[in-house]
């Protein structure tokens, strides 16, 4: 118990080496850079808001409008999730490579959602019960620059949720 809990505990770590904490005052003092950041977080809300059009009517999931960061938490409602949903997988090999991840009893039900997506639709998000949450659901980030692209994610991720849901 206490190795899991000290792996836990490195798992959750967010800590910079060395090298950014020297270069990010140089950083922060370049006189483009309160301009680059303006920019940075305009743009990032601008993602947020298409993703927000794209899940916020999706029975199953909440989350909150991002405030400027460049990633959203999506949570599952209680008792959507259950041990016996998937989603299709068009290519065996990884059918097989994600039907044997899942086949732990103990996985928590949001990895097996993040194992499926991944097996189907090749999106990669990370699960909230990797963060020792007791919640269900999955971190996206809103990095991805190119709308055409950010926005058809979004929407195979959409479809992805309806389905595994319903399956």
């Amino acid at each position: 118990k206490l190795c899991q809990t000290l792996e836990n505990a490195k798992m959750i770590e967010v800590c910079s080496t060395i090298l950014p904490q020297l270069a990010i005052p140089l950083i922060m003092k370049h006189p483009e850079y309160i301009r680059y950041r303006e920019n940075a977080n305009e743009e990032i809300g601008k993602r947020s808001q298409w993703m927000a059009e794209i899940l916020g009517k999706i029975p199953g999931i909440k989350f909150n409008p991002t405030q400027g960061a460049f990633y959203n938490t999506i949570v599952f409602e209680e008792g959507v999730l259950n041990p016996n949903q998937s989603l299709p997988i068009s290519d065996s090999r990884l059918k097989t490579l994600v039907e044997g991840w899942v086949s732990d009893r103990e996985m928590p039900l949001d990895k097996r959602f993040v194992y499926y997506l991944l097996g189907s639709q090749q999106i990669c998000v990370v699960p909230i019960s990797s963060f020792c949450s007791d919640l269900r659901g999955f971190r996206v980030t809103l990095l991805e620059e190119e709308e055409k692209v950010f926005k058809n994610t979004f929407e195979r991720l959409g479809n992805a949720i309806t389905d595994y849901l319903q399956s």
